[in-house]
């Protein structure tokens, strides 16, 4: 969560930004996505599944090359894809 206040600080105001994560928190994430690490778990199996229907190949020639697309969206999915916007 800690990408999440830096990325929140460094575009407003420490109150302003504590009340934006507490409402992202709150209010617009599921209530199990990090409690116990449901909602992320949920959203990675529907990436596989995803990669599976449209992009088999793909898929295949990483799980050939022991690549888990999965590990590597889990950070992505913790930090709400933070790490894309800065």
């Amino acid at each position: 969560m800690n990408n999440i206040v830096a990325m929140l600080i460094s575009s407003m105001d420490e109150e302003d930004a504590f009340w934006t994560f507490c409402q992202t928190i709150e209010q617009i994430l599921p209530l199990d996505y990090y409690s116990n690490m449901l909602g992320v778990l949920v959203e990675q199996q529907v990436l596989e599944v995803l990669m599976q229907q449209r992009f088999k190949a793909l898929q295949t020639h990483l799980l050939n090359k022991n690549v888990y697309v999965a590990l590597l969206m889990l950070e992505w999915l913790i930090c709400l894809f933070i790490n894309n916007v800065s």
